[in-house]
């Protein structure tokens, strides 16, 4: 989204949009001053109110330097890649017959993700999280909280061990104290995060049974299993007590199809087929019972991407 609009990209104007320019606005599109309402929030959605000072700050931005940073040579500015982005795609990577082609692209890849981790352990979802926290107080958008400094998440952490350990597995020789110092930080740090109740806090899904998914991945792929990790057996316990008497998993007053599997995989990381199948097969049961004529499963009220904390 911020790259479409650095690039002032327009799409074609068709009659759909047309209609919900109509239907949205209050007032013809031609006509509104887009500078003169740029503060205009809901009060529903007034979760962060800006003092005056704040909003001087960004008006000031927005009309001197948004017009410097659209001209070379500041247009030629790029962001790198996030760190989610890059371990899910070294999983992909090492799934493939090509690792002997792309040695040096796993290598960076490996040095991109490492440099990555954070103080505590954890890894962030863009950045390293380096930034101090009162930079939270620049927050510029009004429905969200702790968006300004970068923070180490749950399913960043479970996703790079899960690649960090691939990594080894093929290349168990290339800097491996390192590799195994990482995963060892990482772990720990999912191990701290657990909440009291053995679930994991998830910021990009909604959210408990997404976050213990995650986090029993990584776990799990860092050698950590029921017998020999209490974590994981919290986590079981979490899962188990949960499971709703149509076998499925929600977080409202429903089970949803989604949140059921998020659950069934982190059950399967953690050797519950092994103990008790049960479970499993109760909630395989709804899965396919929730399955339209079509193959595909319906769209489930609150199960988008989001950050839990807006």
């Amino acid at each position: 989204m911020s790259y479409l609009y650095g690039k002032r990209f327009v799409g074609p104007i068709t009659p759909l949009i047309l209609k919900l320019r109509e239907e949205l606005l209050t007032e013809p599109y031609e006509r509104v001053e887009w500078k003169k309402v740029r503060h205009q929030c809901a009060k529903e959605d007034l979760y962060y109110p800006h003092p005056l000072i704040q909003d001087l700050i960004w008006d000031s931005l927005y009309i001197v330097m948004e017009p410097i940073m659209t001209h070379w040579p500041f247009k030629k500015l790029s962001f790198g890649s996030q760190t989610w982005d890059a371990s899910l795609t070294i999983q992909a990577l090492l799934a493939t017959n090509l690792t002997e082609d792309i040695g040096p692209t796993l290598a960076k890849g490996h040095e991109f993700i490492k440099k990555s981790q954070g103080k505590k352990g954890g890894l962030p979802a863009w950045e390293p999280s380096e930034a101090v926290e009162w930079l939270e107080l620049l927050n510029p958008i009004e429905f969200l909280e702790e968006i300004v400094v970068e923070r180490e998440y749950v399913e960043c952490t479970a996703s790079s061990i899960q690649a960090m350990v691939l990594f080894k597995k093929l290349y168990p020789q290339h800097r491996k104290k390192e590799i195994e110092n990482f995963i060892a930080n990482a772990v720990r740090f999912l191990e701290v995060k657990q909440t009291s109740d053995g679930s994991w806090y998830g910021n990009w899904g909604i959210c408990f049974t997404y976050g213990s998914w995650f986090a029993l991945g990584g776990l799990a792929a860092a050698g950590k299993t029921y017998d020999n990790c209490a974590a994981i057996r919290k986590a079981v316990k979490f899962l188990l007590t949960t499971q709703r008497e149509d076998g499925g998993w929600g977080e409202s007053h429903l089970s949803s199809s989604k949140k059921t599997a998020w659950a069934l995989m982190g059950l399967l990381h953690a050797g519950q087929v092994e103990r008790d199948p049960t479970p499993l097969h109760r909630a395989v049961k709804l899965i396919i019972n929730f399955q339209q004529e079509e193959g595909d499963w319906p769209q489930q009220l609150g199960l988008g991407q989001v950050t839990c904390k807006s």
